[in-house]
């Protein structure tokens, strides 16, 4: 099957596409205090999913709302 110069770049441009929301997807899952492992703590009462479990015990105020942590959840994301 024979691809003319503008099929190859809608492909092109795809998988581009594809790449940069993986990456963008990878970087919403990092933790944002040691960015390296995945979250897995969500904060209540906030809610937020910002960080590992590693992490979270160092923190008593949410990274991202600064409300007060009163609690944990830990998530298991699929």
């Amino acid at each position: 099957m024979l691809y003319s110069d503008v099929q190859r770049i809608m492909i092109i441009a795809e998988c581009l596409a594809e790449l940069e929301e993986n990456k963008r997807l990878r970087e919403v899952r990092t933790c944002k205090v040691c960015m390296d492992s995945e979250v897995n703590t969500v904060f209540l009462p906030c809610g937020h999913l910002v960080c590992c479990d590693t992490c979270s015990p160092a923190l008593r105020n949410c990274a991202v709302c600064r409300a007060l942590i009163r609690g944990t959840v830990r998530v298991f994301l699929g």
